[in-house]
């Protein structure tokens, strides 16, 4: 617009104006006034009506609906105590509320503060800036029923709830709480106390996903500390943080696990720490813990699942979590993943009535577990320590039966159902197994004497150890008993019960072992000891399927007859070189036996000592065999075939010793065969098995010397033997018992020579004799009662030669059912029939030397009587 046209506008305003009326002026300034503070009266009103309805409304609002819900939903009045409203900070406090239930508050608290932001009425969540509870009482109750009397507060309609507005905290906090939990549904109804219970939350919105920080702490009145801390979120609900328990008693375990626990813990304080992170969603529900730790002290146990009377106690307990894995699925069981990388555990102790179980540690390395795939394995599991002691009564029953004999429990018998799709079997691996410096004793009462044996230390190490039983496991195994040494190495495959190991004993002693052998009469072993190596080769549980190659020998044995107050044999060392046993049949190379010493004794009621061993005691010189036992001895019927047939192809002996003694001739007749050396060869116990025999030796010195020479069964000697035996230059002197007896002089000097030849076919003797006496001379005479009837001394010097000597060959044949049968018997009376002869036909007998000499010098046995 130009500034003409401003003009004329300005003009024409200013014409058209009329004057102002000052009183009406006046009346509308009095109306507006008026108006202003009527609107200020208004809100003034309406503010004292806020602040009233505030400060004392709404505290007798709330007041009246929690007595209206108190009588609907529990049947029994609320207390409430002061209830105050500030409508100005928009903050309620509530003080001695109590909830009740049958005798105690479910709930109660000192006071309750609530602050509200009224802004959030407009726009957003619903905010609390605080909520703060003092001294605040839970006291969650479950009833004889198994109902839960919190559950008691939960809203009763049916109708799903709608989502409504979101609701936020800004800081939810406990001070001074107490936390009652009772089980009532249990026979001991156990009851504990938490006090003081401090908690607070800050930050939380029911909608959305990041997490309010919040931290828990309670101790209980035994003082057992808990402690908890994280973020939470409900959208997801999810929670991260951190849990430790510290000081938790066993009993308080057991009193509310109830009968389910698995034995009535007595003791024992339980620490645990981990890191967890917990979500639950569409998904299913997911928890880890991480960097875990497990540590339970002065554990003790009796009852439940142990053996009945038993008892149990550990030390420590310590175990390392790295991850463990929970989750479940709708529509899947719930899976575990688990990594461990160590638990230990010390002083565990294990006893029964008259069974002590003892180990030092225990430790266990490497678990990995993973249920959906169904695998569990472990690198190393350590037992170190461990004391076992095991008895047998007379009865024969041993005690380890009280460590299987589990108590008496009812159970339901519950149907399986058979699963559409057979699972997938489990697959568990264990790295190794190791026992160390394990102590095992065992007292057995059921074998006379009584035997104690101690066997530690003992070392085992098993390695490879798998579900899949095909697959070989390793085996190593260290131990003593009674100073001998054990020692296996090799590897078995359980599926096939086969395997294949080095074995190794030492210097095992055979004392205790006859104790579970056959009982010997008049037998003592005083010493002996066992050793071998080899390859021990098994398939199968079949005694005969059990192969062995190696060598073994039996040393410093020694055994005494206690009848005779002597040595009953020994030997310093017997080698078996070669030893096989395959196909239920044992097998030697070569044996070697080293110093062997027997002795064998006539007793005075004329029976061998050998008898006393064997159980036959039938006295030498008299027949006590039936006429019918006769005859089947002298047609014996084929020998039955060992059970475990052996066979040695060569024995050699070296540095042996034969003791013979006659105590039932007076004065006691005794010689000592030494230096006996040689070797027997096809030792068997096969019947019908033929030994060869080369052994020699000496009577008393080297100028003395005895071979024997030949074959024999002997498993049956009168079925076939063939022997030569030589003795040479034997001192006379030495047989003056006998001849002081039967010649009734004794020996003053004289050498004897003998070579005796004996075959024997069916219990059929024929024998060969050659005898020479060597410058005999006879010396005092005897009062004997039983001595030659002739002239003694005119009967040696009729057959004596120019040189002094008296030389017979005298052949002897007849049955070996003459119980007088024996060795020197016989050669003394081819001697007494000699001198008989010589005495009573003395020009007969020097005629014979020229002519017809086997006529004077034959000698024929009668089947069944005395030469």
């Amino acid at each position: 617009m130009t500034s003409a046209g401003l003009g004329q506008h300005k003009r024409r305003k200013t014409e058209t104006e009329a004057p102002v009326d000052p009183a009406k002026a006046a009346r509308r300034g009095r109306s507006g006034l008026r108006r202003g503070l009527w609107a200020a009266l208004a809100v003034a009103l309406l503010f004292s009506a806020y602040l009233l309805a505030g400060y004392y409304a709404v505290p007798a609002l709330l007041r009246h609906e929690a007595d209206s819900w108190a009588h609907d939903t529990l049947k029994a009045p609320i207390r409430l105590g002061a209830i105050r409203f500030d409508p100005l900070h928009f903050t309620l406090d509530v003080q001695n509320l109590a909830i009740p239930d049958e005798r105690r508050p479910m709930l109660a608290a000192d006071d309750i503060h609530i602050g509200f932001s009224v802004l959030s009425l407009l726009s957003g969540p619903y905010s609390f800036t605080e909520v703060r509870l003092e001294r605040p009482v839970v006291r969650a109750v479950i009833r004889p029923d198994g109902s839960l009397n919190l559950a008691e507060l939960a809203p009763k309609s049916n109708e799903p709830s709608r989502p409504g507005r979101a609701l936020r905290i800004g800081s939810l906090s406990v001070r001074r709480g107490e936390l009652v939990f009772a089980d009532q549904s249990l026979p001991d109804r156990p009851e504990t106390t938490f006090t003081p219970v401090a908690f607070i939350l800050k930050d939380f919105q029911n909608d959305s996903a990041a997490g309010g920080a919040f931290a828990l702490k309670a101790r209980s009145e035994l003082g057992e500390d808990f402690a908890w801390s994280g973020t939470v979120s409900a959208a997801p609900i999810h929670s991260r943080g951190a849990v430790k328990i510290t000081a938790l008693r066993a009993r308080t375990i057991a009193a509310f696990l109830g009968p389910s626990a698995p034995a009535s813990l007595q003791g024992g304080l339980l620490d645990f720490t981990a890191g967890y992170d917990l979500r639950y969603g569409e998904a299913g529900l997911g928890l880890e813990l991480s960097r875990a730790s497990l540590g339970v002290t002065g554990l003790k146990a009796a009852g439940g699942l142990l053996p009945a009377g038993a008892s149990a106690s550990l030390d420590r307990i310590q175990a390392r979590l790295d991850n463990l894995r929970l989750a479940t699925t709708p529509r899947r069981a719930i899976t575990v993943q688990a990594i461990l990388p160590s638990v230990t555990a010390s002083s565990l102790a294990l006893t029964a009535p008259n069974q002590p179980v003892r180990i030092a540690a225990v430790s266990l390395a490497g678990v990995r577990f993973d249920s959906a795939a169904r695998q569990a394995q472990a690198d190393a599991l350590t037992v170190d320590g461990a004391a076992l002691r095991v008895e047998r009564a007379a009865s024969g029953r041993l005690s380890l039966a009280a460590l299987m004999t589990q108590p008496h429990a009812a159970t339901a018998s519950i149907p399986k159902a058979s699963p559409a799709v057979q699972p997938q079997p489990w697959s568990l691996r264990l790295g190794s197994f190791t026992l160390s410096r394990a102590k095992l004793e065992f007292d057995d009462e059921a074998v006379s004497p009584a035997l104690h044996t101690l066997i530690t230390p003992i070392d085992l190490t098993l390695t490879g150890i798998d579900s899949d039983l095909s697959k070989p496991v390793g085996l190593r195994l260290s131990a003593r008993m009674a100073g001998a040494g054990i020692q296996a190495s090799g590897s078995a495959i359980p599926a096939s019960t086969s395997g294949d190991f080095n074995i190794s004993l030492s210097n095992l002693p055979l004392a205790p072992l006859l104790a579970y052998g056959p009982r010997l009469q008049d037998v003592t072993l005083t010493s002996g000891e066992l050793s071998a190596t080899g390859v021990l080769h098994f398939k199968g549980t079949d005694a005969k399927a059990l192969n062995f190659d190696g060598r073994a020998a039996i040393d410093k044995v020694s055994v005494l007859q206690p009848s005779t107050k002597g040595l009953l044999f020994s030997w310093d060392s017997f080698r078996l070189e070669g030893l096989r046993y395959a196909s239920g049949q044992a097998t030697v190379q070569a044996g070697v036996l080293t110093a062997p010493v027997s002795r064998v004794v006539i007793m005075p009621d004329r029976t061998l000592n050998l008898a006393a061993v064997t159980g036959s005691a039938a006295p030498a010189g008299k027949a006590p065999v039936a006429p019918v036992a006769l005859a089947q001895r002298t047609t014996p019927g084929p020998a039955a075939a060992p059970a475990t047939p052996f066979a040695m192809r060569r024995l050699t002996v070296s540095g042996g010793a034969m003791e013979f003694a006659d105590l039932s001739i007076d004065p006691n007749f005794q010689t000592r065969i030494e230096a006996l050396q040689g070797s027997l060869s096809n030792l068997s116990n096969a019947p019908g098995a033929i030994v060869g025999i080369d052994l020699s030796g000496q009577v008393i010195d080297r100028f003395s010397p005895v071979s024997i020479k030949g074959s024999m069964d002997p498993l049956d000697f009168d079925r076939q033997t063939d022997l030569h035996l030589a003795f040479r230059n034997i001192e006379l002197p030495l047989f003056n018992p006998y001849s002081g007896r039967y010649a009734g002089y004794a020996i003053a000097k004289g050498k004897l020579t003998t070579e005796l030849s004996y075959r024997i076919d069916n219990r059929k003797l024929v024998a060969d004799h050659h005898v020479v006496i060597d410058q005999l001379q006879w010396g005092q005479a005897t009062d004997s009662k039983v001595k030659a009837p002739f002239p003694v001394r005119l009967a040696t010097a009729l057959l004596k030669d120019k040189d002094g000597v008296i030389n017979l060959d005298v052949p002897v044949t007849g049955s070996l059912e003459d119980p007088k049968f024996s060795l020197w018997p016989v050669v003394w009376q081819i001697i007494g029939n000699a001198l008989e002869k010589a005495a009573v036909a003395p020009f007969r007998l020097i005629g014979s030397l020229f002519a017809g000499a086997e006529k004077a010098q034959y000698v024929d046995f009668a089947p069944g009587s005395a030469a």
